[in-house]
């Protein structure tokens, strides 16, 4: 009998557990966050919380009338019960890591365009070898080149690192 009342204590708290927030108590304001909800992901910078509810700055891009570019900076209200998933910011990966991997993804894909175009429009008979070494060639170029796209882009745009403190 006792085993059977322990286990269905432990049961009832592995799912009141289960039902709490997945939001840490304290975290502190202007914090960067990725708070993702059952229909929604929103990135911003935690303004406060007010009792059970998170207040995330965000920042959108918006084009108006004309070719200005405005950003509309707005609140975001997020109930704490409704949070699937809360990651903090973790700050920008290296520019020199984010520029080698977007470089090597630049230069697979010069390499790529290049064999797949030299597949699809075969080159007739009598001319097969003096293209083949065209398309060595061709694929060097491809891939130097898209290399170096790859990796400026990298360097100007690393990706934003996260920390995930809580999951459901």
């Amino acid at each position: 009998m006792r085993r059977i009342v322990l286990f269905a204590l432990l049961a009832a708290a592995g799912t009141a557990q289960a039902q709490t927030s997945v939001v840490p108590p304290a975290i502190e304001p202007g914090t960067r966050v990725r708070v993702e909800t059952v229909s929604d992901r929103i990135v911003g910078e935690l303004v406060r919380t007010v009792g059970d509810t998170l207040v995330i700055g965000t920042r959108r891009q918006r084009l108006t009338a004309g070719t200005d570019m405005k950003f509309l900076y707005e609140d975001v209200r997020v109930p704490r019960a409704a949070v699937e998933r809360l990651s903090l910011g973790a700050g920008y990966e290296p520019r020199a890591r984010a520029a080698a991997r977007d470089g090597l993804w630049g230069a697979l894909l010069g390499v790529g365009f290049v064999t797949a175009s030299y597949l699809v429009f075969p080159a007739p008979d009598g001319e097969r070898e003096e293209r083949s070494k065209h398309v060595a060639q061709l694929r060097v170029d491809g891939g130097v080149t898209l290399f170096a796209v790859g990796a400026l882009y990298g360097a100007l745009h690393p990706h934003e690192r996260w920390r995930e403190v809580g999951a459901r």
